[in-house]
């Protein structure tokens, strides 16, 4: 039994494919299922606590009709992975003792989901819908303390390196007045005092650093030669004949430089000189026709762009302390100081108060289209960085002055020597603790809650303690709720294949054949038997490759026919075996539901990652993958911010991650560590992983927030497969659904359009007096490269009508329902419920008996390809 898929050259790898194929055949085996039926999947989409609870009622109706069993790949995203990780864990069961030998546990897994109010697992499940805060306020003030905590130490981390930057722009003061006493009587000694005591010395270095690097660099890419070679040569000397010429007309003496009209002459000269370098420097004397000169000198220009707006900055900042410091020295000033220091706190707890009502407006960030939320957000993260510059630089004034007028030079250079050796010294010290960049996140937290609530549910320890006398339900997981790697192997059981999607956030050095520039991220599948990075890099678990258990994840590359395509960048090097960063199954569950970050995949604005970074709103996570960078790896050259990032992270590993977050600076797979979030920030449906395997028949829950029924999710799938795989998706109109569905199965399948239309609510007038149309589903051809094709079912939350009392009941009071906020994850029993028995009555009526043949579990004739 085999399923190829040409779905690329090696998207899906034949050793890949063999082990998954083995895998189903064994599963099917303890399913007592038909080893030659079409393969099946089943991709459960993210959309919070909303899509886990939607997908759980779907996930009942396929157990009550026995088709659970026939699930051999499950694919899930953010909030479809916390129910798919709970389904897993069902299967699992002990956590504690060796693995099990192989046995069917589908019987024990279907009654578990339909024995309501019996089951355990389902109870936990709807008393955990405020999965955030179980224990209510308790929860909710622990919560808070860690969130407080995390903040001030990460606002510590940045604290002490604004101050070490204002303590060396101090140094620049020390500099220019030591200069200034040894200087006579002058213009350039009355220079050194403006620069060194009314303003900032990094002024002049800022307008240096545009004169100098910025406009030569611009000007030279117009010298390049594109045409006859050396056909420059004559025009820099008449440019500069003409300039010099020029000035001497209007009296301009050349050589007396300390008049203004002298200065206006050097400075030209200087900006000349330096573009003539530059030219020299990108291509000599040679003729440019490929443009790599002119690129080069393009890139040139943006770098001392970004350099000459840093100086920039950080003068402001060093002005502005130094000002506040003057200000503060006058008496008759410091009621005034302190009145505007208490404004500026009181300022700030307003917003700490109104910070749930802020990220409630912004929903969920996934889902961001507009351009002026981020340009706003950009300037509020600016403001916020310079106040934390100007009081960084008034801390540094009051350290190296200490009380004293900040032109007096006796006694401030021990000072400055001393606090900026301790604050280098310390920063140092801090940048060696590695794992406070993820502890510091709220990942932790986040991964302990959703931990606790989902996989919680299938503990057995849990269920039998929550008999005994002792109370368990405390807000962090017990023993057994987590689930090492290397004993997640639902399949084994007879459960489905499930891999896990996550992204990595790569925003900069886009890598030969990894990434399409405006992604911004690549996805990573956790798989059972690999890990799949991107389109075509795939790392085997050796759990699977050699029959043996791993403490967590082991990959070792096992694609021959990569290993020799000598020169092709890989991002898991051939022939090696690699240990990454060990993490169990419920960390790498709220990985792919991390939705907050400052790393958002095709997503990411710098506005937005500079005020996520500095207010900590981080639940990403940054994963040792094991891999250490080495000149076989090949790469496009860095730019300098690239280069930048790289080097702090390595001589200031932390400094290097967290500026890396601010800065929205994303290596991806280019360096050791990856930033992993979200696997809905690349694809939110799920189904990219299964139509990489060219699965024949798909059901889809697409789950995520879609209030005006656009399916942009389904959009951005189609866009994917196309792209990625050169596979075709289109959905069916309404003469292929009369011909490829019974009567009473078609009554609930639709267009796309049709979905859209008819999810109209009971009791509106667009709805009074028609019959229901109970059209909850469409469904879609998928074309595979090799002329194969495979059937889609997509089931989309919508009301029409025939639902239950009490969910139409909820819809009537909730006009939201059933495509409310992802923001919102805290579900009550009412809101809860509607979610469940809404996924439970969709599925019911597309699985209905008319579509399930009982002896290969799903009728061919009618939904699956014949």
């Amino acid at each position: 039994m085999k399923h190829e898929r040409d779905t690329g050259p090696s998207s899906y790898p034949r050793w890949l494919e063999e082990r998954e194929t083995a895998a189903i055949v064994a599963r099917r085996e303890l399913a007592r299922h038909d080893p030659a039926a079409p393969h099946v999947g089943l991709a459960l989409s993210g959309g919070g606590i909303r899509s886990a609870t939607f997908c759980l009622g779907v996930l009942q109706a396929l157990a009550r009709a026995g088709l659970l069993r026939r699930i051999d790949y499950m694919s899930t995203v953010s909030g479809g992975g916390y129910v798919g990780s709970f389904l897993g864990g069902l299967f699992v069961g002990s956590r504690r003792e060796p693995a099990a030998p192989a046995v069917c546990r589908c019987d024990e897994v279907e009654r578990g989901l339909t024995a309501v109010p019996d089951s355990f697992a389902v109870s936990w499940l709807r008393s955990n819908g405020r999965y955030l805060a179980p224990n209510g306020s308790g929860a909710s003030w622990l919560a808070g303390a860690v969130l407080l905590r995390n903040w001030i130490a990460v606002l510590f981390v940045f604290a002490l390196g604004a101050l070490t930057l204002a303590l060396l722009a101090d140094g620049a003061h020390l500099g220019v007045n030591l200069l200034r006493e040894r200087l006579p009587s002058g213009a350039f000694r009355k220079f050194c005092w403006a620069v060194g005591n009314d303003t900032s010395p990094l002024f002049p270095l800022a307008v240096v650093s545009f004169l100098g690097l910025m406009v030569p660099s611009g000007i030279a890419y117009w010298l390049v030669p594109v045409g006859r070679p050396g056909g420059m040569r004559w025009t820099v000397l008449l440019l500069g004949i003409l300039c010099v010429g020029g000035l001497r007309i209007y009296g301009m003496r050349v050589g007396d430089f300390r008049e203004p009209r002298g200065a206006l002459v050097l400075v030209l000269g200087v900006v000349l000189a330096s573009s003539v370098a530059f030219w020299l420097w990108a291509r000599g004397w040679r003729t440019d026709v490929t443009g790599e000169a002119r690129n080069l000198l393009s890139r040139a220009l943006a770098a001392w762009l970004v350099v000459t707006l840093a100086i920039l900055s950080i003068a402001v900042c060093d002005a502005l302390g130094q000002a506040l410091y003057v200000h503060v020295l006058d008496a008759d000033s410091r009621r005034f100081f302190y009145g505007a220091l208490g404004g500026a706190y009181a300022a700030g707890a307003a917003v700490a108060l109104a910070g749930q009502r802020i990220l409630a407006a912004l929903g969920p960030l996934k889902k961001m289209r507009t351009q002026l939320l981020p340009m706003t957000l950009f300037l509020g993260a600016v403001a916020a960085v310079l106040l934390m510059g100007t009081l960084a630089s008034l801390a540094s004034h009051a350290i190296v002055w200490q009380g004293e007028p900040p032109y007096r030079v006796r006694g401030a250079v021990w000072n400055f020597a001393v606090a900026t050796g301790c604050a280098a010294i310390a920063m140092f010290a801090l940048s060696r603790f590695y794992r406070f960049v993820n502890q510091s996140s709220l990942a932790s937290l986040y991964a302990d809650r959703l931990t606790r609530a989902f996989l919680g549910a299938s503990n057995e320890r849990r269920e039998a303690a929550d008999r005994g006398p002792r109370d368990f339900r405390g807000p962090e997981p017990m023993d057994g709720d987590q689930i090492p790697l290397d004993r997640y192997h639902p399949h084994r059981y007879g459960g489905p294949l499930h891999p896990l999607n996550a992204t990595v956030n790569e925003t900069i050095d886009a890598r030969v054949q990894v990434k399409q520039p405006d992604r911004h991220g690549l996805p990573i599948a956790l798989g059972p038997c690999a890990v799949s990075v991107g389109v075509k890099h795939h790392a085997a678990r050796r759990s699977d490759a050699d029959g043996t258990t791993a403490n967590g994840i082991s990959l070792v590359l096992e694609n021959p026919a990569a290993a020799g395509e000598p020169g092709v960048f890989q991002v898991f090097p051939p022939g090696r075996e690699l240990v990454p960063e060990q993490m169990p199954l419920g960390t790498w569950m709220a990985l792919s539901g991390a939705a907050v970050s400052t790393g958002l995949g095709a997503r990411t604005h710098l506005g937005m990652s500079m005020l996520l970074a500095f207010f900590n709103m981080r639940l990403g996570h940054w994963w040792d993958s094991g891999i250490a960078r080495d000149a076989d790896r090949k790469a496009v050259p860095q730019r300098l911010v690239g280069r930048i990032v790289f080097s702090l992270a390595r001589v200031l590993p932390i400094y290097g991650f967290l500026w890396g977050e601010m800065l929205a600076r994303f290596p991806g797979t280019a360096a050791r560590h990856w930033y992993v979030t979200d696997g809905g920030h690349f694809e939110n449906t799920g189904c990219y992983e299964l139509i990489r395997r060219g699965v024949p028949f798909i059901v889809c829950c697409d789950a995520g927030a879609d209030p005006k029924y656009s399916f942009t999710d389904v959009g951005n799938l189609v866009r994917l497969a196309r792209v990625d795989f050169g596979v075709e998706i289109e959905f069916l109109e309404g003469s292929d659904l009369d011909r490829l569905l019974a009567p009473d199965v078609r009554d609930h399948f639709g267009t796309l359009e049709q979905v859209k239309t008819q999810a109209w609510r009971a009791g509106s007038k667009e709805g009074a007096g028609t019959p229901p149309p109970r059209i909850h589903a469409a469904l879609g051809r998928i074309r595979y490269r090799d002329g194969s094709e495979g059937r889609l079912v997509l089931l989309k939350p919508t009301l029409s009508g025939d639902e239950p009392q009490d969910v139409r009941g909820y819809g009537i009071a909730h006009p939201a329902f059933p495509q409310e906020s992802t923001a919102d994850q805290f579900f009550d029993d009412a809101q809860w419920e509607a979610y469940r028995r809404l996924g439970e009555h969709v599925a019911a009526g597309v699985f209905s008996p008319a579509a399930v043949d009982p002896a290969r579990g799903w009728r061919p004739s009618h939904m699956t390809p014949a």
